[in-house]
């Protein structure tokens, strides 16, 4: 065999081998970062959209007039506190007045919420997750947030449209004023509050259960 000849053969194919093996390489990175990059722009257009369904809920419950019954409401809870006579009943609003506001304020937080999980950012998602759920009590716990829910919703809603701006320019958020920062707060109290009544029930029922089961076994004994 004219090893002279072989040599220089094989060294070309090892040579065609490598550059078809990188070749190959450099196929598949570029395959894989340009799907990175479709990814990429795929959720950035889901951001934005995002950023545009939120915007709107947030400018509808700006808009959204106080409840009906906020007033007479308002009015029962400071008569109370004071010692003083309750407002009279026909002064309350109807309950299908209430009823109307309702559906459509709950309709818009619910348009917030959805479109929350499509942000990446996670401190982004878990400020507006806090301000989310701040607008939901804002109605069932204003005596604790200190302010009535209009009050709460307009606060909030000013600071999740100076969150969304910031957000789509880049910039860092800001802390939370400090009205909406003792609303949360003492929205998260109450959370806090019922879980652990929560908690406490549950383990009352079952206390009970266990006491009622306890007692059937020992009639049963005693009956043999």
């Amino acid at each position: 065999m004219n090893w002279a000849q072989v040599i220089p053969g094989l060294f070309a194919l090892a040579g065609a081998l490598m550059g078809s093996t990188a070749s190959l390489l450099s196929a598949r990175w570029s395959q894989r970062h340009q799907r990175q990059l479709e990814s990429d722009r795929q959720a950035k257009e889901r951001e934005r959209a995002a950023s545009l369904i939120a915007r709107e809920a947030v400018v509808k419950l700006l808009q959204l007039d106080p409840k009906p019954s906020e007033r007479f409401e308002y009015r029962a809870h400071w008569a109370m506190r004071r010692g003083q006579p309750q407002p009279p009943e026909e002064d309350r609003p109807s309950q299908e007045l209430d009823d109307v506001w309702i559906k459509e304020w709950k309709s818009w937080l619910l348009q917030l919420q959805v479109v929350i999980g499509e942000f990446s950012d996670d401190e982004f998602r878990q400020r507006l997750k806090d301000l989310h759920t701040t607008l939901t009590g804002a109605d069932s716990w204003w005596e604790y947030m200190g302010a009535v829910e209009s009050v709460t919703r307009y606060r909030v809603c000013h600071h999740l449209l100076d969150c969304l701006g910031r957000y789509g320019r880049g910039a860092p958020l800001e802390p939370m004023p400090e009205d909406v920062q003792e609303a949360w707060s003492a929205m998260q109290e109450q959370i806090e509050f019922w879980d652990l009544e929560h908690e406490r029930q549950k383990q009352e029922i079952e206390r009970l259960r266990k006491a009622d089961r306890e007692a059937l076994t020992q009639e049963g004994e005693n009956a043999s």
